[in-house]
């Protein structure tokens, strides 16, 4: 999981052009290797569902500074269902 995570990171380019693109399928994600943090956690989820995980796609605001909402910017990342039935943001 976490080289998957390692090589979705280091092979996929962060372009803000692609905010808000969100029709984009994951195929398309690993071809370009170009998206935002919604690419990336698609492109993931994909690669770990293949693998037998089972994976959440969620969604929020992450906080930059001072924790303020005014200072927020939407996020995207994934849940990971482990052996121990537990979920985990990754």
């Amino acid at each position: 999981m976490i080289k998957i995570g390692k090589w979705v990171k280091k092979n996929v380019t962060y372009d803000l052009r692609y905010t808000g693109r969100n029709e984009i399928e994951a195929t398309e994600i690993l071809r370009k290797k170009i998206g935002v943090c919604h690419h990336f956690t698609k492109l993931f989820n994909a690669l770990m569902y293949s693998l037998g995980y089972q994976v959440l796609y969620a969604s929020g605001y992450a906080c930059k500074g001072n924790n303020s909402f005014k200072t927020s910017t939407g996020h995207a990342w994934s849940l990971i269902k482990l052996n121990n039935n537990k979920w985990y943001p990754f």
